[in-house]
């Protein structure tokens, strides 16, 4: 993906969100694990693995994936270079509204680094109206939201305290898929 010229800056710390993070802590997912997925047809994660130990700062072991319900973690104290959040903000808002991307965005700027990057991808207002009569708690979600999709850039430069936004556009011939990607930079 190529990036194009879209960038727009803020000063950092213009808000409460991202200036009043506590120090950062290692990531707790740096602690080698056994791995969770060990159903009968596969192995632990870590089974074909070289040693950690030999490279710790080499891939894989500089790498980590986690998949868990970040919103309602109150316990999340990682520390991350980048994270990367693609096709979840519109089931955080039916799950959690207003409140619940508000936390996530904050909880994103929280736990990068300074200088890490948030890949965000989003889906479009239109595709809310499609899926919010699963459950009449996406029914109500989606009739109190106030921070649509088009307003997640600004949201995050002036409420949560990136400084930087840059767009990520699709490549050109990709008949399938062709949402921007946004990278901002904390």
């Amino acid at each position: 993906m190529e990036g194009s010229d879209k960038t727009t800056s803020a000063q950092a710390g213009e808000n409460g969100a991202g200036s009043q993070a506590s120090a950062p802590r290692p990531p707790q997912s740096s602690v080698a694990h056994q791995g969770s997925d060990e159903r009968p047809s596969r192995h632990p994660v870590q089974a074909a693995l070289p040693d950690s130990d030999a490279h710790p700062f080499d891939f894989p072991y500089n790498c980590s994936f986690r998949k868990e319900d970040f919103v309602d973690d109150p316990n999340f104290d990682c520390v991350y270079d980048a994270v990367i959040c693609l096709s979840v903000t519109k089931w955080v808002h039916f799950n959690h509204g207003d409140p619940g991307v508000k936390k996530l965005f904050t909880k994103f700027y929280q736990c990068l680094s300074p200088g890490g990057k948030l890949i965000l991808e989003w889906q479009e207002w239109a595709s809310y109206k499609k899926k919010k009569s699963l459950s009449e708690t996406f029914k109500k979600n989606v009739a109190a939201i106030k921070i649509r999709p088009d307003d997640f850039s600004d949201y995050l430069i002036k409420e949560v305290g990136f400084k930087e936004v840059k767009e990520l556009e699709p490549p050109g011939n990709n008949a399938g898929f062709q949402r921007p990607l946004m990278v901002f930079t904390k």
